[in-house]
């Protein structure tokens, strides 16, 4: 049985309409992968944001401006969007509410982006970016681990002006998206949260008890997917113990398996494994007793150290 990444799936179901052939968890991956897109010089107007304007016109107007800017062009590259905006499948989806914001306050950093996927028959994927390589986007990152961030707050906005009373509604996102998508999920209100078809937490780090009462995710638990990868560890920060958690393969090594982009698929399932690894296992055991027994306000130094790790090593790919 031949496995691949989500750009592969692309490739071998790019030619079946939402309409053909309905949304999965591979699905999923695409819309994460594709909320690290960074649109915010592409000319679009209010009216063409409010609207909604396709992925492929997105991608040709990107590309008459030149491309990606620096930030986030690691993460996601020109070749890659121009795979999934020229499949049948992606192509024709919708981006609604484009939205991004950046603030360096060193003291208040904001790193926020999140997009509406509109495809299919009133089908909506709410997507969360995950961190890009901002000096805000780790400092937020970091904070997570000791205090609530500005970012959840828009998570649970964004959701709120985006899901009506029509249509069915997917939420997600990968790493700290995905983070933003349980928050922003269980503080909707029961009218709001009875439009969400599911909720997908792909490898986020979860939300320390220490920092909030996490009870109010419960009301979630049913609707909720979480995937991470055999060599989980960003994911195991603080994990939020959902009932549905799935162990996808990655071809990627340690610490890189985080990649979205190396998780295995074959067709439109997600190649999933038993168990995490050994290994992983035994360092999530090892950070949640220094975390346990470290205050708050100690804690930043280990989780950035850990960050940059990641950071760094991607780059030089």
């Amino acid at each position: 049985m031949k496995y691949g990444t989500l750009l592969d799936y692309v490739f071998w179901r790019g030619d079946m309409s939402f309409e053909k052939d309905s949304f999965n968890d591979v699905d999923n991956l695409v819309f994460s992968f594709l909320a690290y897109s960074n649109f915010i010089n592409v000319p679009v107007s209010k009216e063409e944001n409010e609207k909604g304007l396709s992925i492929k016109e997105y991608y040709s107007r990107l590309m008459k401006i030149g491309g990606f800017p620096k930030t986030l062009s690691w993460i996601i590259k020109e070749e890659e969007l121009k795979i999934i905006a020229e499949s049948k499948r992606f192509g024709e989806v919708l981006i609604k509410n484009y939205t991004d914001i950046i603030k360096n306050d060193e003291e208040d950093a904001v790193q926020f982006a999140a997009l509406n996927f509109c495809f299919g028959k009133d089908q909506h994927y709410l997507a969360f970016r995950g961190t890009d390589d901002s000096i805000a986007g780790w400092r937020e990152d970091t904070n997570l681990t000791y205090q609530k961030v500005p970012a959840q707050d828009l998570a649970v906005e964004y959701l709120n002006s985006n899901i009506t009373d029509q249509g069915k509604y997917y939420i997600g996102g990968h790493s700290k998206g995905g983070n933003l998508a349980i928050y922003g999920a269980g503080k909707l209100s029961d009218e709001k949260l009875k439009r969400v078809v599911q909720i997908y937490d792909n490898d986020g780090p979860g939300i320390c008890s220490d920092v909030m009462d996490i009870s109010f995710l419960k009301r979630i638990d049913k609707i909720t997917t979480r995937i991470i990868p055999t060599y989980s560890i960003i994911g195991m920060f603080f994990a939020i113990p959902f009932s549905n958690t799935k162990i996808i393969h990655s071809n990627e090594k340690m610490l890189m398996q985080h990649d979205i982009k190396s998780w295995q698929v074959t067709n439109k399932e997600l190649y999933l494994s038993d168990r995490l690894d050994p290994e992983a296992e035994n360092i999530d055991h090892a950070l949640a007793l220094y975390i346990s027994d470290t205050k708050l306000e100690d804690r930043e130094k280990v989780i950035k150290n850990l960050m940059l790790s990641m950071i760094t090593a991607r780059k030089r790919q």
